[in-house]
């Protein structure tokens, strides 16, 4: 009697903890959400953010509550949208977009997932109007790219490219207009809706320096598109992160601010907290001394004392 007792408590015990450990990895199943992410490869500042963002989650200890389903599309509407519309298919529970292009696809293809938007400049004049987007925006002063600009060369015309299919990157060609009538230097407008019609534009329009948007559309052509404004002596500035070595200097939102301003947002929606768009206003100034050396350019001592990084 003792050894059938025995034997049966035994049994007993391991099916208790078989029940237990089913019954761990069933919640922990459960308690899985599924996270979509959309961005181009060809920016670099939005892998950074993004592999950041997923550091800073695990050292929250969320890594494992969350699952990734990564999608890389190319720059353009139709794309995008395909990519949002496999997130929706994968029950994404939470989308993520970089940059307005992609974002703008995001609203149009639903009004019930939450979009989580990156790496947007002055998402408030985007009009955003929807209950289930919110995101990390960012402002840059661009008078003061203007201003560092002519302070380095005598500028007659200024070469704009921006992308027509990404909301923000129009508005920067706006600021940039204002800050250039400001500084009474001219400009040229450079409009591209694909990344094939940038060589294109560079190479139809006349221009002595260049302002290069922040866009997917634009990254994707670097650095090739960087030769040609180089054979004519032409600097470019840009609120582009990650191209330094083609750039004269550039001024771009912090990707750790943006990054931790992320992790904030998606920790919230995961605990069930509504949470509002944030604005990232640290920027960083990145100098490239040596390319500016060798274009015979002014060196300004404002611009090399005051940049977050001097390339040398």
């Amino acid at each position: 009697m003792s050894i059938r007792a025995n034997s049966t408590g035994v049994i007993l015990y391991l099916i208790g903890i078989i029940t237990a450990v089913l019954l761990f990895f069933s919640s922990s199943h459960a308690q899985m959400r599924i996270i979509g992410v959309v961005f181009s490869e060809n920016v670099p500042a939005y892998s950074r953010i993004n592999s950041r963002f997923k550091d800073i989650l695990k050292e929250k200890g969320y890594s494992k509550r969350v699952r990734f389903i990564e999608q890389h599309p190319n720059p353009d509407p139709l794309a995008w949208s395909n990519a949002i519309r496999k997130l929706i298919v994968y029950d994404a529970e939470m989308i993520i977009v970089y940059g307005s292009g992609a974002l703008e696809q995001a609203i149009f293809e639903t009004d019930s997932i939450p979009i989580v938007f990156v790496n947007v400049y002055s998402p408030d004049r985007l009009k955003i109007n929807k209950r289930n987007v919110t995101g990390v925006g960012y402002k840059i002063p661009m008078t003061s790219l203007i201003r560092y600009l002519k302070e380095m060369k005598e500028t007659k015309r200024l070469g704009i490219l921006f992308s027509e299919i990404e909301p923000d990157s129009v508005l920067q060609m706006e600021d940039i207009v204002k800050a250039c009538e400001k500084f009474s230097i001219g400009y040229v407008k450079m409009p591209v809706q694909k990344s094939g019609q940038v060589e294109e534009r560079l190479k139809l329009f006349m221009y002595d320096a260049l302002f290069f948007t922040n866009s997917a559309v634009i990254g994707k052509t670097y650095p090739e598109c960087s030769q040609i404004p180089r054979s004519l002596n032409a600097p470019i500035i840009s609120t582009m992160d990650g191209y330094d070595d083609s750039v004269v200097f550039s001024l771009s939102p912090d990707s750790d601010a943006q990054a931790k301003d992320l992790a904030d947002i998606v920790i919230s929606l995961i605990n069930g907290r509504k949470t509002n768009i944030k604005i990232v206003r640290n920027n960083r100034l990145i100098f490239n001394l040596r390319l500016a050396r060798e274009m015979q350019l002014q060196l300004p001592i404002e611009l090399i004392s005051g940049a977050d990084r001097v390339i040398r």
